[in-house]
């Protein structure tokens, strides 16, 4: 999304708060199972 809203911005396109919001939506998802994904690794170190 960030590169996209960028090209967005290069090309002169309208940016809606509808599509910010979902944006915000897709990176936040991405940040949750990232963190979910550093939380099992850690996990795992200890265990070992």
């Amino acid at each position: 999304p960030i590169i996209a809203l960028g090209w967005g911005i290069l090309d002169d396109e309208v940016f809606s708060l509808n599509q910010l919001i979902f944006a915000m939506l897709v990176i936040a998802g991405v940040l949750i199972v990232n963190r979910a994904k550093v939380i099992s690794i850690k996990r795992k170190r200890k265990l070992a």
